[in-house]
Parts: structure tokens; C-alpha cells; sequence
């Protein structure tokens, strides 16, 4: 009897750390080092500035307990890089070290955190090969970035008037650059384009931003039943050749307005492990800055065409507005569709899942903005809260027989009616049970571990 009640504690201590801590804050399919350059005009038509820009998320760094200090955990990420010359001489190197601490073992993991930083130097007005070296945490291997960086031709016969460009948000008095690779987040606040202009443009700049069919397929990691790895909180990769529900959808945005030229100087800087600028006013350097409204995004793969009054200029950029918090389990319209069957009649799930891959596409895209409390904005709320919980529920619900948690009792509840108001756990006839309590609805869902990793709702009662 002893030994029972020690199993029904053990068993019930489980459940209430699956309660504390979300496994989904934690599943990674990959390291995502990110880095992204700025090519600046100097003072001197002979060198070019180079802002070089990075981030590393705290999974790849490999973290240790601090001694004397509860809790806390240090880490000292590096990175190298390397620039070369046509001829490949080696004319820039920096090795970029730093000391990080966090205040919990869960913030080593998070895959939402981040640690930015930036370098600045100048080059020699040509073409040179760069090369970004990162340590990855688990295998000890050197991840390599490697980019080109050109150099400006100040000819007045050139049409080369401008070089790259890159992607903010706005936070009061600062921007802070999305460091995504040349693309640009989906940010419900709308964003930032910032483009260095080389020589003086005569006349006015107009801007046009297309959304265009982008790659129609391309390698991603899904969700999977069978492939994930109960010993940790990182979901296995599946690879396979899919497309994205939204890729291709709603393609007719088309926004035209003017380009705003600014005469300032990005001031970089960082704060709590995160880049940061602002605006400088000077009469040396020139950006083109175009706001793009919340209203007029949606992710996608968008052509950027610029044009002046004078006719000196025309020059078109391709980018990616990307969700990158995107619930996962919408990364796969058959894995997605397959979710709904909670919320979809028997007919309506079955014509759901008629026709194509686009047609299907199509349907669940088209269901959903029936739902969307904000249908004059790109943000579909009621789509993000039903998946997230469809995450939440694959990753916390999943048990050794249950692979897929969201196949569960439990977490048919947790999709249909989100987290309860309260948890209890109790035994009852010798078995574990534990309630959960929904105040706004007034019921009371109880579950039972009827075996080992087979847990079963046995009641709905009203409070």
C-alpha cells in the first residue's frame, strides 16, 4: 500500500510540473544565427562603413551554473569574423566575445531568446568575402555565415544610387533592426525599410510593394507524431518538401506611396543584449526610410521597386515578411486541417480536406478570416490563439504512448477552451485524478491516469 501511495504521489508531482513549465517555450528545429550587413558611404569616396549586425539565440550557448549564486547561469558566446580581398588577403578580423547571465535554468533554453550585437569598421572601397563564425553548443562544431560585401560607385553616370537595405521596428525613440537576413518580421505595428542612398537623387522617390508568388515549395521541420524525443524538450526535425499555408495567398496587395529622405546618422547601440539606433541628424549621410502600415502586411514574398521623378532611378528588391513566432503546427495544411476536426462538423471537415493542396489552402485560409475579430488588420487573433493552444498541446500533453499530445483528452480541452482558471489534484478510490475548473464556462473537467502515459477525461460536470 506504501509503494501505491508512493507511485500516485510521484505520478501526481509529474503532472503539476507539466502545469508549471511550457514545453512549447522550449522546442527548437534549428539554431537560428542570424546576420545581417549595412553597407554605409564614408566621408571618403576610397573606404566604405560596414555595420555588421548578429544574433544568437540561447539555445546554441552553453551555459553554467554560476557558483555562490542561486540560480543563475553564465555563458560567454564567440564569434569570429573574417575579411578578405578579391586576392583574398585577410584585411579585417575581430573576435567578438561576451559575458551573459540569466536568472533561471528555462531562459538557457527559450527559443524567443535572443543575445544581439553589432560591429562597425571600415573597409576599402571594393569588392571582399565575409566570413562569420559561430560555436554551436551541441556539437562543438564552427557554424559558418559566410556574405559578400561590394563597394559604392560614386560615377555620376551610374544608376547605382542605392545599396542594401534592412528592416526595423519603432519603440519610442528608437528602432530596433529585425537582424532576419535582409527580411522583414511580421509585425502587427507595422515596420521600417531603410536603404543608404550613395549620390544625390534629383526629383522625387516613389516606392511600390507587390506581394508575389514566392517559392512554392521549400524544406521545413514539422510537427510529427512518431519523431519526437520524450527525453527533452526539442522536437525532432522531419524534413520534408511542403509550402507554406499562406505563401501564396492573397497575392494582389499592391502599396504605392513616396520615399522620405532623411539626412542622419544610424546611431547604434545596445541595451540588455539587444541592438538598438536612432536617428542623428547630419548633412553627410542619406537613407531613404519608407513606413509600411500595419494594415497593408501579411507574410509573404514581396518585390520593392523604387523610382524617381527624374528618371535616374529604377530599382526593384525581393524580401520575405516573415511570421516567425508562427504557431508550428500551421507550417503543414494537413497537420493544420487535422486540428479542426474538434470544431468542424463531420461534413465541413471532409469538404475541408476536398481538392488540391492549394484548394485546401484556400478553404482553411477562407474559414478563418470568417473568424477574425479584427478582420480590417493582417493579424488573425482567433487563427494564432487556436494553434498556439495546438502547440501547446503537442508539446505539454504528450505522454509515452501518446506522441501527439494533441490527440489527448487533455489536450482536446486545453484547444477547445484554452488554460483552466484552476488545477487540482487528488486521489480518489486508490486512482490519481486531477480537476480542472473553467469559472467562465462553470464546469469542472476531471481527468484519470487510467494507465501508465494513458490519461482520460471521466467527467463534465457544471459547478
Amino acid at each position: 500500500m506504501l509503494r501505491n501511495s508512493s507511485v500516485i504521489i510521484l505520478m501526481l508531482i509529474i503532472i503539476s510540473i507539466s502545469y508549471s513549465k511550457d514545453k512549447s517555450l522550449y522546442y527548437s528545429f534549428e539554431n537560428k544565427y542570424n546576420v545581417e550587413k549595412l553597407v554605409i558611404p564614408h566621408n571618403n569616396p576610397d573606404s566604405i562603413t560596414v555595420k555588421l549586425l548578429f544574433k544568437i539565440p540561447n539555445a546554441a550557448i552553453l551555459f553554467k551554473r554560476v557558483q555562490g549564486k542561486n540560480n543563475f547561469y553564465s555563458a560567454q558566446p564567440e564569434m569570429e569574423l573574417i575579411v578578405k580581398d578579391e586576392e583574398g588577403i585577410t584585411r579585417f578580423r575581430k573576435l567578438w566575445k561576451k559575458t551573459i547571465e540569466v536568472n533561471s535554468f528555462e531562459k538557457t533554453k527559450l527559443r524567443s531568446q535572443f543575445i544581439e550585437a553589432f560591429l562597425s569598421f571600415n573597409l576599402e572601397n571594393k569588392s571582399h568575402s565575409l566570413k562569420v563564425v559561430f560555436m554551436d553548443r551541441k556539437s562543438r562544431d564552427k557554424n559558418k555565415i559566410k556574405l559578400s560585401i561590394d563597394g559604392f560607385d560614386y560615377d555620376a553616370n551610374s544608376n547605382n544610387f542605392i545599396k542594401d537595405l534592412f528592416f526595423a521596428g519603432k519603440s519610442g525613440d528608437f528602432y530596433h533592426p529585425y537582424i532576419l537576413n535582409s527580411n522583414s518580421y511580421f509585425d502587427p505595428n507595422g515596420f521600417y525599410i531603410f536603404l543608404p542612398l550613395i549620390k544625390k537623387v534629383n526629383g522625387n522617390i516613389e516606392y511600390s510593394l507587390t506581394r508575389v508568388k514566392g517559392e512554392d515549395n521549400h524544406e521545413h521541420e514539422s510537427l510529427d507524431d512518431e519523431s519526437q524525443d520524450d527525453d527533452n524538450h526539442h522536437g525532432n526535425k522531419k524534413k520534408e518538401k511542403v509550402s507554406d499555408i499562406f505563401q501564396n495567398y492573397n497575392l494582389g496587395i499592391n502599396i504605392n506611396g513616396k520615399v522620405k529622405v532623411i539626412n542622419s546618422n544610424l546611431d547604434f547601440n545596445t541595451l540588455n543584449n539587444k541592438v538598438r539606433f536612432e536617428e542623428i541628424a547630419n548633412s553627410e549621410n542619406k537613407f531613404l526610410k519608407i513606413f509600411i502600415e500595419p494594415k497593408n502586411i501579411f507574410p509573404g514574398t514581396y518585390k520593392l521597386k523604387l523610382e524617381d521623378s527624374g528618371g535616374e532611378i529604377s530599382q526593384e528588391y525581393k524580401f520575405k515578411i516573415i511570421w516567425d513566432d508562427k504557431p508550428v503546427s500551421l507550417k503543414d495544411i494537413d497537420y493544420a486541417i487535422s486540428k479542426m476536426h474538434f470544431i468542424l462538423t463531420n461534413d465541413e471537415y471532409e469538404k475541408m480536406l476536398e481538392g488540391s493542396e492549394e484548394e485546401m489552402k484556400t478553404k482553411f485560409v477562407e474559414y478563418w478570416e470568417k473568424k477574425d475579430p479584427t478582420p480590417k488588420t493582417p493579424f488573425n487573433e482567433a487563427l494564432n490563439q487556436y494553434f498556439s493552444r495546438v502547440d501547446y498541446s503537442f508539446f505539454n500533453f504528450k505522454t509515452s504512448v501518446q506522441k501527439d499530445g494533441s490527440k489527448t483528452d487533455r489536450g482536446k480541452i486545453y484547444i477547445l477552451y484554452g488554460p483552466p482558471t484552476s488545477i487540482k489534484s487528488m486521489t480518489k478510490s486508490g486512482k490519481s485524478q486531477y480537476e480542472w475548473t473553467y469559472k467562465r464556462l462553470d464546469k469542472v473537467f476531471t481527468f484519470e491516469i487510467i494507465s501508465n502515459g494513458i490519461i482520460r477525461l471521466i467527467a463534465i460536470k457544471d459547478k
